[in-house]
């Protein structure tokens, strides 16, 4: 009957390939590395890997995690294990209506599936953090008589894909140029911070999420905070396309009740609030939890009888979702008793700090972007003094003397033409300037109703606010935009092409986004630290958009990458200094890593003395560390030595002025101007470099350097004991390699010199002794016959002062 039912309406029967009843099927997702392709194509895409040629642009790059404020690589949209990893859920069949009486009395027997289900493609989506990995979904429903029959809502669900950017923003940002039969999930541009990919097949369905977020396996309804936030991201997708027909009218103002206002201000809050920052933060063992609020958290899930710290997380999703925006606040109550007091908290300030402004470009052209983290990202110091109220009698709960994580701007894009931006309600009382301090953007209008006495007015749900639809300039958005880049870990999607790389071109083209030149702070390489490979990674990003116009770009220099440094680096190689530096083996392509570790050397030293200066340890104690120092230094590379020299002379005349300034803190020009300058005493080293062994010269510079300060330390005093300090330090000439080999060599002088044990200085008799070798190797030429007569020249004026008699 079933077949003649199915013939007389023309339709065919429900075999492979055709919809479920069930409905859709959870996928099951097949992670593994994709291939590398040994072809170069002009733009690097996930099945067109690009080029490593060394001369464009490095065609993978290490992949670091990075926490900046407001995301962790480590929880990528698309990121998975480098194995292999599978996911099937099995889920039993709905019969329809029309053959439901038909299938109950002729049920398939125990064990035996059930035919006719549906069976999906193969589609590429998005990428791993780590490599380019390839996802492939293959929904795949096998249905068992054993397992009771569930309504819709109330299927298995053990395993979802959930987004923490709604698909509803994502289809804004659909690929122009991709044309997909799916209107409601598109493709998109999606580009691999972690790979250097632009994945081209990514789509909306499985970009920007992770798998079972927000199961709360505690609950009687696991999936109760997945619909929840379902239904508040459809009531908020219905007053977004409000705002964006509003737009496309060209209409200057749209009007919002307060609680369409309060439910995006709460919207908002849970974006930021879900991002994998937060999930990866809370999504850990209580033993691995080390968070600095790990005490409160302690406190709190004993309280409530929580045994993970996830169950904190979801409990504070839940309770937000759950407790509506009422006008007499007692939400605020509610909140602060159920939630844990750092995330109520913070929960209040986003509802109660800022007021929101809708934000579009003027240009048809211009768009905004959107990144992994975009809705986590706020523009504003870490530190900032700050003296203000958020309300009458109550503090802001930051430090008012110390102003920590100050928030001028939060950042919100709902589409490539619609910014939404919190900003500040105090931003005119901070010291510190905000970068968009000069862009004026408008409170909402509040309407209230009329014909009523003061003592009759009270706040009400229908209360509306009119808000002015912002025209950003280019200029703007761009900045808007460059603020995304500054903070992407992981992923990018944009529109358009050409947007995307004028936005490029501008932020990293600009100098107040390169990194701040904090090198001797620095915890690795400069090629290893995170910002330094994001910003490599969007060169990259630059270079395909190019290459599409038949342009290639080289591979900026490390000092690009930070403010000042690319002047220095500029200035120094085109100098006559830099001569010195290629003699002693320095590279260009080296110069800003070189010169890190040159302000590494300069603040060890510095430690160093500070240290030293403590009156708990003894004088021969303090000797003894400044031999071992000098000692380590010497091993370091002699063109990081020779940089470090150059700036630890500028330390010393301005400590001969009484002033005592870090090299952290010279000025771009002085360290240009210091590190150009001609020192004869390290310069002299470099001269000689080519007779010399190379694993003296780095010691030779910092001997040279010393003695020069030295003497001109004792000029100033007049009491001129530099080359009894020098001696002592180093050992002087008769236990150096100038004179192994010959009748003057005293190797017994450099085990005691540098014996770490020793609690007294070297005798008068061995200085004495010191003293007599010089004047006896000068007058008889002996250097002048081993080394040659410019290296003899070199010892006695800059390493060791002969007596005259």
């Amino acid at each position: 009957m079933g077949g003649r039912r199915h013939r007389r309406k023309g339709k065919k029967p429900n075999t492979a390939g055709a919809p479920s009843a069930a409905g859709p099927a959870a996928p099951m997702v097949v992670l593994q590395p994709a291939s590398t392709n040994s072809g170069a194509p002009a733009i690097p895409t996930a099945s067109n890997p690009p080029s490593a040629d060394p001369n464009t642009m490095r065609a993978v790059m290490p992949s670091t995690s990075v926490t900046h404020g407001c995301e962790s690589s480590n929880n990528s949209p698309a990121a998975g294990p480098a194995e292999p990893l599978t996911a099937q859920l099995t889920v039993p069949a709905t019969p329809s209506r029309r053959r439901r009486r038909h299938r109950a009395s002729t049920a398939a027997p125990p064990n035996e599936p059930v035919t006719g289900l549906s069976t999906a493609g193969t589609t590429d989506v998005s990428l791993a953090r780590d490599q380019e990995l390839e996802v492939a979904t293959k929904p795949t429903l096998a249905a068992s008589p054993q397992m009771p029959s569930t309504g819709r809502n109330q299927r298995p669900r053990e395993h979802e894909y959930h987004h923490f950017i709604p698909r509803f923003v994502l289809r804004e940002f659909r690929n122009p140029e991709a044309r997909t039969a799916d209107k409601r999930n598109p493709r998109i541009n999606l580009y691999d911070m972690g790979s250097g990919v632009i994945d081209v097949t990514a789509d909306v369905k499985r970009s920007y999420g992770n798998f079972n977020m927000y199961r709360d396996l505690s609950a009687t309804d696991e999936m109760y905070i997945e619909d929840a936030l379902a239904r508040l991201e459809r009531e908020v997708a219905n007053i977004v396309q409000r705002i964006r027909t509003a737009l496309q009218k060209g209409e200057d103002t749209v009007t919002l009740t307060r609680v369409e206002r309060n439910k995006i201000r709460k919207f908002l809050f849970l974006m930021k609030f879900r991002l994998p920052l937060f999930w990866g933060k809370y999504n850990r063992s209580l033993e691995d939890y080390d968070a600095v609020d790990r005490t409160d958290l302690l406190r709190f899930m004993q309280r409530k009888g929580f045994k993970k710290p996830l169950e904190v997380w979801l409990h504070s999703i839940r309770t937000i979702l759950d407790t509506p925006i009422d006008v007499k606040e007692r939400w605020e109550q509610t909140v602060m008793d159920e939630c844990f007091s750092h995330d109520a908290y913070w929960f209040k300030l986003n509802m109660n700090l800022f007021f929101t402004a809708f934000c579009t470009p003027t240009d048809p052209d211009d768009e905004f972007l959107i990144s992994n983290n975009a809705f986590g990202i706020h523009e504003g110091p870490t530190w900032a003094p700050m003296q203000t109220f958020m309300k009458p009698g109550h503090h802001i709960p930051l430090s008012a003397k110390k102003g920590k994580y100050t928030e001028y701007h939060l950042l919100a894009p709902f589409g490539p033409r619609l910014l939404l931006v919190l900003r500040n309600n105090y931003l005119e009382q901070y010291t510190t300037p905000s970068v968009f301090e000069h862009l004026y953007l408008q409170a909402p209008t509040p309407s209230y109703e009329l014909n009523i006495t003061a003592d009759e007015f009270e706040l009400k749900d229908d209360d509306t606010f009119t808000f002015k639809l912002h025209k950003l300039c280019r200029r703007d958005v761009q900045l808007f935009n460059s603020i995304i880049l500054n903070e992407v870990t992981s992923a990018l999607t944009w529109a358009s092409d050409a947007a995307m790389e004028r936005t490029l071109q501008v932020y990293l083209n600009e100098e107040r986004f390169r990194l701040p030149r904090g090198f001797s702070f620095a915890s690795r390489p400069l090629q290893e630290l995170p910002d330094v490979v994001r910003r490599e990674q969007l060169w990259r990003l630059l270079a395909a958009f190019e290459a599409k116009h038949g342009r290639v770009i080289q591979i900026p220099s490390m000092g690009s990458h930070f403010q000042g440094i690319s002047k220095i680096e500029f200035l120094f190689l085109n100098s006559e200094a830099a001569r010195c530096y290629f003699d002693l083996g320095g590279v260009a392509n080296h110069f800003t890593h070189n010169l890190q570790q040159a302000f590494l050397a300069s603040r060890m030293r510095t430690l160093v003395k500070e240290a030293c200066r403590s009156t708990i340890h003894t004088l021969p104690y303090r000797n003894a560390v400044q031999r071992n120092l000098y000692a380590f230094l010497s091993t370091l590379p002699s063109s990081v030595i020779y940089l470090h020299v150059k700036l630890w002379l500028v330390e010393q005349r301005y400590l001969f002025k009484g002033l005592e300034i870090r090299v952290d803190d010279l000025p771009t020009g002085v360290v240009s101007a210091a590190l150009a300058e001609e020192v004869g005493a390290v310069d002299a080293v470099a001269n000689v470099a080519h007779k010399v062994p190379k694993e003296h010269h780095s010691k030779l510079m910092l001997e040279a350097s010393l003695r020069l300060v030295l003497h001109v330390c004792g000029q100033v005093t007049g009491n001129d004991s530099a080359e009894d300090i020098l001696f002592d330090d180093w050992g002087g000439i008769i236990s150096s390699f100038w004179l192994e080999g010959t009748e003057f060599y005293k190797p017994s002088v450099r085990q005691f010199i540098f014996d770490p044990d020793r609690d007294s200085p070297p005798t008068e008799e061995m200085f004495a002794t010191e003293m007599f070798v010089r004047w006896s190797a000068q007058r008889t030429h002996m250097l002048e016959a081993k080394w040659g007569e410019d290296v003899a020249d070199f010892v006695w004026e800059w390493l060791y002062g002969v007596p005259e008699d």
